[in-house]
């Protein structure tokens, strides 16, 4: 697979995020206090966050943190509803590539957990969940495991 980058909505022309997992920054001439002041591009540097590792982009001198899988999804498959997190398909965090990212909500995450048996609250369960029925009901996402 080739890295392809897209920019992230709201940063365009100043950051982008890689089908492969990655952030970069892009050369860009920003207003400093001394005058104005050209900044090479360069691929960002995760931090290892609660759960998973996040990046801090920057603009008109306001910081914004989240973790790296939300800024793929941001730039690859567009904004979710706010309801809705980033959920790794294969439960690793640090496996950020768009095809192992979906938009989803606490629920499915969950349910997610369950299937993989990584259910952090008692024993393994050691059964797959066969078919989840997808309905919305009010426009909100309901589920019901079958």
């Amino acid at each position: 697979m080739t890295e392809q980058w897209k920019d992230i909505p709201g940063y365009e022309e100043m950051y982008q995020a890689s089908n492969k997992g990655q952030i970069r920054s892009l050369d860009r001439i920003i207003d400093h206090p001394m005058g104005r002041v050209r900044r090479r591009g360069k691929v960002l540097k995760p931090m290892i966050g609660n759960r998973s590792f996040c990046i801090g982009l920057h603009k008109d001198g306001v910081s914004e943190v989240k973790a790296v899988g939300h800024w793929v999804l941001l730039a690859f498959k567009g904004d979710a509803n706010a309801d809705f997190l980033c959920i790794h398909k294969n439960g690793d965090p640090s496996d950020n590539t768009v095809d192992n990212l979906l938009w989803g909500t606490q629920s499915m995450a969950e349910l997610l957990k369950v299937e993989q048996n990584r259910w952090s609250r008692g024993e393994p369960t050691g059964q797959r969940i066969n078919d989840v029925e997808w309905r919305t009901k009010d426009g909100k996402p309901t589920y019901y495991v079958t």
